[in-house]
C-alpha cells in the first residue's frame, strides 16, 4: 500500500510541474535585449530593433542559463541568445547583456513553440510602439 501511494505522490507532482511549465507566461515589464556585435570579443550593444519586426525570442529563466539578481531577460535574436548560452563562460559577456537591455511591457499570447528537455519554448515577438507583443 505504502508503494502505491508514494507511486500516486510521485505521478501527480508529475502532473502538477507539466501543468505549470506549459502555462502562458504573465504579461509584465521584463528586461528586453537584441544585440549585435561579436560575442566572444565580447563587443556587444543593442542592436536596432524596427517597429512591428518579428524577432524570435525566449526567456531566459526558462533556458540552463538562469538571470542574476538584475532579474528576467526576454532574449531576441539568435546572436542574444547564443551571446546568452555562453554567460558561463566569462562574467563580462552577462554584464554586456545586461547593459544592453531595456525594461519594456512584454504581452504574451501563447505559451510559446517548440520547447521540451533540451530547449526553451520561444516567441515570435514584435515590437510596437507600446510594448512587446509575443505570440
Amino acid at each position: 500500500m505504502k508503494k502505491a501511494s508514494l507511486c500516486l505522490g510521485y505521478c501527480f507532482a508529475g502532473i502538477l510541474l507539466l501543468v505549470a511549465s506549459g502555462r502562458k507566461p504573465k504579461n509584465e515589464d521584463l528586461l528586453v535585449v537584441y544585440i549585435e556585435g561579436d560575442v566572444f570579443l565580447p563587443d556587444i550593444r543593442p542592436a536596432a530593433w524596427n517597429l512591428g519586426e518579428g524577432l524570435d525570442c525566449e526567456i531566459a529563466s526558462r533556458t540552463s542559463m538562469p538571470p542574476d539578481t538584475r532579474g528576467d531577460l526576454l532574449l531576441c535574436g539568435a546572436k542574444t541568445q547564443l551571446a546568452w548560452s555562453q554567460t558561463w563562460l566569462r562574467a563580462d559577456i552577462k554584464a554586456q547583456i545586461y547593459d544592453a537591455a531595456t525594461k519594456r511591457r512584454v504581452k504574451f499570447q501563447s505559451r510559446g513553440h517548440g520547447g521540451g528537455r533540451s530547449a526553451p519554448p520561444t516567441w515570435l515577438c514584435r515590437k510596437t510602439r507600446d510594448e512587446i507583443d509575443c505570440d
